[in-house]
């Protein structure tokens, strides 16, 4: 018989894991509480000899979505390489999940792992017919879900039209208020807060009279008036005064629990609640904060302009980024005409909880531009991030290289070994004596070996032989200063982006901290380099990718 890497065969009963699991509307049901669920998987798995690892408990968790702590950490201990249980035990499909996509989706996983999920009340067989009658639990389940969330929706409508309040967070200006209802159901209602109404109508009173939000912001806070102990903050204000709850009109259900998505007014609860300030007062603060800004309403919400910095500056003392303030003073074309850069933790909340440093806008980004095309970017500092940048992609290259090797190395081993598995069970040896679990260990260690192969990638290129020359180093310079001779133009903007990863200011010091192996990369491409029109969607690609869409590097044009 074949060499087969012998080890002896395994004893050991085969392993399983336990998933229990409520939702809030479930934990008072007898038959679905987590004792109940858990003493029938026991039992279970004492009737088909399995024994039980571990057991995962889920309290209180909706089965619609995958997001739930105690199934993650049960997953992720089911992918691991070292998993050794064959089965996950449910009390029915629906403890597992409630959405059918995600429920094949995560199934589908772990069956490539070897491991079942057995619904114990719900038992179908390994074969297509199962998978079927399985498939229509799942169905049954989602549509369950749904509908007892349409009926919990209506009732939950009904009770706050009846006056009765659904959330668990008070509007500010209203504390909740636990009575007994109709039937002598235990109720919660929406009551002024005394404290907090006294707050709301300053703010209301301050705002209409010309105080802006920021400074509104900034005053309570110097007051001592806490925002439930949290500093007010400028969009605070705003939120306070866009809330109708104010004057009695407080909407349950405005938005989508699971998209955020805005819902219709028709498909909003109004809960009526005894009013803090009159309606007049109310209307007169919304046609005060349109009448503030406009001609850019979009500035209100946090649009930020189109700013040479945007998105790279940091504030040295709190590390926010720093946002765009203006004098409110415009030119003849409607641009403001005096633009700075401030911390948005000061410009939100004010100076008490940060002293930000406020600078010209035309100033500092020409300081910047200066500083980057006249010191930083010289063809002597260009030529020496190419050698350190290439060095260490010399040695990475080479690290690539060997671990590519010891996985194709260790995959030639592994597919060896299976195959001699194969040869002597089809010359008739004995399963018990060849044991299955081993084939299935040998195959599940190949598919580690094969991520691992596929996760080096293709060994990268050499570098083009040009980059190494002087002149590439001082054309790239002169490229770069044409750039930001102009700091308005698109061009500017774009090198800005590439080469700078973030600059901090504290106090007028100015740190700028840049990408080296981008410096490089542009040094070995002279297309034209265009802005970002959103800098999170930047995908920046290994430096040592020249021209990923040409069939050769070609040498730049002088």
């Amino acid at each position: 018989m074949p060499d087969l890497d012998r080890r002896p065969a395994r004893t050991a009963a085969p392993v399983a894991v336990a998933y229990a699991r409520v939702s809030t509307s479930e934990q008072a049901e007898g038959g679905m509480s987590l004792d109940a669920q858990l003493g029938a998987i026991r039992a279970y798995a004492r009737q088909r000899g399995l024994t039980l690892v571990h057991e995962y408990v889920e309290r209180g968790a909706s089965g619609t979505d995958d997001g739930r702590p105690e199934f993650q950490r049960m997953v992720e201990a089911l992918l691991a390489p070292s998993n050794t249980v064959t089965a996950v035990l449910v009390l029915h499909t629906s403890r597992f999940m409630r959405d059918v996509e995600l429920a094949r989706r995560y199934k589908r996983e772990l069956r490539r792992r070897n491991v079942r999920v057995v619904a114990v009340q719900q038992e179908v067989g390994d074969d297509p017919n199962g998978e079927l009658m399985e498939g229509v639990y799942e169905l049954f389940d989602q549509h369950e879900s749904r509908i007892i969330g349409v009926r919990t929706r209506a009732a939950m409508n009904e009770n706050a039209r009846a006056g009765f309040f659904n959330g668990s967070r008070a509007p500010f200006g209203f504390a909740i208020e636990k009575i007994i209802g109709p039937g002598g159901h235990p109720k919660r209602r929406l009551v002024p807060d005394a404290e907090e109404a006294r707050v709301l109508r300053l703010i209301f009173e301050r705002y209409v009279a010309g105080m802006g939000a920021k400074m509104l912001a900034q005053q309570l806070n110097a007051e001592g008036l806490c925002y439930r102990e949290k500093v007010w903050s400028r969009d605070r204000v705003l939120d306070v005064l866009g809330d109708r709850s104010a004057i009695g009109d407080y909407r349950w259900g405005r938005k989508e629990s699971r998209t955020g998505r805005k819902r219709d007014e028709r498909d909003q609860a109004r809960t009526a609640v005894t009013p803090i300030i009159d309606a007049a007062l109310f209307e007169e603060a919304q046609r005060a904060r349109d009448a503030r800004d406009p001609t850019d309403p979009s500035a209100r919400h946090g649009r930020p302009p189109s700013l040479l910095l945007g998105g790279l500056l940091r504030c040295g003392r709190c590390g926010e980024r720093f946002q765009l303030e203006t004098s409110g003073k415009r030119d003849r074309t409607g641009k403001a005409s005096y633009r700075y850069y401030n911390c948005s933790t000061t410009c939100r909340t004010g100076r008490a909880a940060c002293p930000g440093y406020r600078v010209r806008a035309d100033t500092l980004e020409g300081a910047v531009l200066r500083f980057l095309g006249g010191e930083l970017f010289t063809p002597e500092r260009c030529r020496g991030f190419v050698r350190d940048v290439l060095a260490g992609q010399d040695a990475a290259r080479e690290a690539s290289a060997a671990r590519r090797r010891d996985a194709q190395q260790a995959l030639a081993d592994l597919d060896a070994r299976i195959a001699r598995w194969t040869e002597a069970f089809e010359a008739g040896g004995d399963l018990a004596d060849l044991g299955v679990d081993r084939l299935r260990e040998l195959r599940a260690r190949r598919e580690e070996a094969t991520r691992a192969l596929h996760a080096e990638g293709a060994s990268t290129a050499a570098p083009p032989p040009y980059l190494y020359k002087p002149e590439t180093a001082e054309r790239f310079v002169r490229r770069l200063r044409a750039a930001f001779a102009d700091p308005s133009s698109d061009a500017a903007r774009a090198y800005v982006e590439r080469l700078v990863e973030r600059i901090e200011l504290r106090d007028g010091d100015v740190a700028v901290h840049g990408r080296a192996a981008d410096v490089v990369a542009l040094m070995a491409d002279s297309s034209p380099v265009t802005p970002a029109r959103n800098r999170r969607r930047i995908v920046r690609t290994y430096v040592v990718g020249w021209r990923p869409r040409q069939n050769s590097n070609l040498r730049p044009a002088v």
